[in-house]
């Protein structure tokens, strides 16, 4: 399971004092609450189940592969082992370990954070915290934040059993002024991302450049969850173009600020999407009848 993540401590984190992570216990599907485990009773917590990448590491733990380092022979599992003893059809059965050369590693600890129910204004809310904001602890905060993000894709803030009025999406983008940002500049930036096929890459820069051509106001990257998309934000429309060759393109009527409120999902889904545009035969023309261009 994958889901869109923070890389850095979002701005309406408290530095100072202890905070929770919230989400109310009502608004969670029963499919998610079943997928995790989430059955908490009052004065109790629990670490919620391993199933995607940050939920895995939070139960337990990860391995850092040290490359830099010579290989070494490393226990992999037992099988069982049958034979025919020669002259014999009796079949003679044992167990025999496998090694393999391995890259060494370090083993780095499961964060073990876990989750419990609060009482807020009445309400049920499924909680992680305490937490305290220090320099030191952000990576554990991330880590935090993530793991609610994974298991329900947002949270809330409480402080002293209030709620902050503020929600955080898994969303992030980078924006950069279109001006500012030579196509040149941009093919690097594909390269790092997909490679150099010359059956992909081709196709991939063909479309940036085009809509680049297009002179749009701003010009977004994809971060985390969205790194596969670049946004173009013209006058009327924004659009949502994907970097990977077999997807379509997005184009919204609405404002930048709340297409990117949007989750993957909720633009698969078709939420506030105003044409869905596949990269057949044609599709530039389309675009430019959408933008007003001949």
């Amino acid at each position: 399971m994958s889901r869109s993540r923070i890389r850095t401590i979002p701005s309406n984190i408290p530095k100072t004092g202890k905070f929770h992570l919230v989400v109310k216990e009502k608004d969670v599907k029963a499919g998610i609450k079943k997928k995790y485990g989430l059955v908490v009773n009052k004065d109790e917590a629990l670490v919620p189940k391993a199933v995607g990448s940050v939920s895995k590491f939070n139960s337990n733990g990860k391995f850092i592969l040290l490359k830099d380092r010579p290989k070494e022979e490393r226990y992999i599992r037992t099988i069982q082992w049958s034979w025919k003893q020669w002259g014999s059809s009796e079949i003679q059965t044992s167990f025999r370990d496998i090694y393999k050369e391995c890259y060494q590693r370090d083993y780095i600890l499961p964060p073990s954070f876990m989750i419990s129910l609060m009482k807020i204004d009445e309400e049920d809310f499924y909680c992680l915290g305490p937490l305290e904001y220090d320099k030191k602890n952000e990576e554990s905060i991330i880590h935090a934040i993530n793991l609610f993000l994974e298991i329900f894709d947002g949270f809330q803030i409480s402080i002293n059993g209030s709620l902050l009025k503020t929600k955080l999406k898994s969303v992030s983008w980078k924006m950069l002024p279109a001006g500012e940002y030579p196509f040149e500049e941009m093919e690097k930036y594909l390269k790092t991302i997909i490679g150099t096929s010359p059956r992909i890459m081709p196709v991939i820069t063909d479309r940036q450049k085009f809509l680049l051509d297009l002179k749009p106001r701003e010009l977004i990257f994809g971060q985390g969850g969205f790194s596969n998309y670049m946004a173009y934000n013209f006058d009327s429309f924004v659009i949502l173009e994907s970097i990977k060759i077999d997807n379509a393109m997005y184009v919204f009527k609405e404002n930048w600020k709340e297409v990117s409120k949007l989750t993957k999902k909720e633009i698969i889904q078709g939420k506030l999407v105003f044409k869905r545009i596949v990269h057949t035969i044609g599709w530039k023309d389309k675009v430019r009848k959408i933008l007003g261009i001949k």
